[in-house]
């Protein structure tokens, strides 16, 4: 079941990317966050999504670590990115746990480990996230962090395929 505040602000952005004129109640925190974002005020973005981040909301977990992962808003830190995608993660959103398996597959953050790499992964591709999906698919082709296994590596490549997903 959807979250009520995950359901208000897909309801605003789908308002507002349609082109309505959303009623100004729909808009919080989190929409003003993305609104700055969407314009570079990554400072004001963070500023708005760390109370919801400190407060448990996953999306806004998530979008920190996006922007202390690239260095907006802030002096980039991977510590602080492979945090926020963890906390994220740990509440079973896909697109934190791909990029946690990114933090553990490249050592950003975290020290390297392929096994929890893959762990992250298989969490996230269970969901039907593109991108783990075919970044399991190398550590299965590789044998990092799993036995290698080449009819494995080709399940995950073709189903990251299927969604459009090709690493290039």
């Amino acid at each position: 079941m959807a979250k009520p505040i995950a359901v208000a602000a897909a309801l605003a952005v789908t308002l507002a990317l349609a082109g309505t004129n959303a009623p100004r109640a729909l808009a919080g925190p989190f929409e003003e966050g993305a609104a700055a974002y969407q314009v570079g005020d990554y400072a004001r973005a963070i500023a708005l999504w760390r109370p919801l981040a400190e407060g448990g909301y996953d999306r806004a977990q998530f979008r920190l670590g996006l922007l202390y992962d690239a260095g907006l808003g802030a002096p980039q830190d991977y510590l602080a990115a492979a945090g926020w995608f963890l906390r994220a993660a740990e509440q079973g959103a896909a697109d934190a746990e791909a990029y946690l398996g990114f933090a553990y597959l490249d050592g950003k953050g975290v020290q390297q480990d392929y096994f929890e790499a893959a762990k992250w992964f298989q969490l996230a591709a269970n969901q039907g996230a593109a991108d783990a999906e075919f970044y399991l698919g190398l550590l299965y082709s590789m044998g990092w962090g799993v036995p290698q296994d080449f009819e494995l590596a080709a399940k995950w490549y073709q189903l990251a395929a299927d969604q459009g997903f090709a690493e290039v």
